[in-house]
């Protein structure tokens, strides 16, 4: 199976063709696109060395498939300088020396970079920080658990790129809202609607659907990347879901 993908990443317009619906976003970066800057270190969505920001909004990329992404505009941390001219969280990070062993880095500073809309004002950045802390912490717990062998089987602390613990299975992107609702009349089918919880599950051996039926472009937030086939003012599907504006 060859499934083709139009990425703009860091303002580069990308068309990718993949043979693997489980290739995620963060392998696709770093093995396809040679952007190693963004780290793969937990790959279950617990550490954040892998934030880069979709759309606009901050996702840790091990947990996103690269084929959910057809039409989406990533920046990663390669993208955020402009020049020379470096972005003022790049800056303030050398100039406060807000580094631990620095693997983890481009992901606290694409986390601070990226909106949250659950923590507004002031409170977001000092959030943030609170959360990379405890992501460090986990990573530390994880590399150490790896050393000793305690950790689950496969599971390294850099890992490598393939399909993560993941079954195969077959990939579905329907064309409209009525082929998606059909798609659920097969047994073992799953819904993958912008989020991430699915893929964890898959990556732990939870979940082990046949098939995953991608409705992401019904799911995104911004209704000018969404084809017209999938906007409806009183549909919403997903896990980017808002309620607001």
């Amino acid at each position: 199976m060859s499934l083709s993908i139009s990425l703009t990443v860091n303002g580069l317009a990308r068309r990718i063709e993949l043979d693997d619906p489980r290739v995620t976003l963060l392998d696709l970066l770093r093995e396809r696109l040679e952007l190693t800057g963004t780290k793969k270190g937990c790959d279950r969505g617990q550490c954040g060395a892998c934030t880069v920001l979709i759309d606009g909004r901050r996702m840790n990329s091990c947990l996103a498939l690269a084929l959910s992404q057809d039409g989406a505009d990533i920046l990663t941390i390669e993208g955020l300088a402009e020049g020379d001219a470096l972005h003022p969280v790049q800056a303030a990070f050398i100039a406060h020396d807000g580094f631990q062993c620095g693997f983890c880095t481009p992901g606290q500073i694409m986390s601070a970079v990226g909106p949250d809309p659950g923590v507004p004002g002031r409170g977001r950045s000092r959030a943030g920080a609170r959360r990379h802390e405890r992501q460090s912490l986990s990573l530390r717990r994880l590399c150490r658990d790896h050393r000793s062998g305690a950790g689950r089987p496969g599971q390294a602390c850099h890992g490598r790129a393939g399909a993560g613990g993941m079954k195969m299975f077959d990939y579905i992107r329907p064309a409209t809202i009525a082929e998606a609702v059909a798609a659920a009349a097969t047994p073992g089918t799953a819904y993958l609607a912008g989020g991430t919880n699915l893929l964890d599950l898959m990556k732990g051996g939870v979940a082990r659907p046949e098939r995953i039926v991608d409705i992401t472009p019904a799911a995104r937030p911004r209704p000018d990347r969404t084809p017209a086939r999938w906007r409806r003012a009183d549909r919403r599907a997903g896990a980017q879901c808002r309620s607001g504006p």
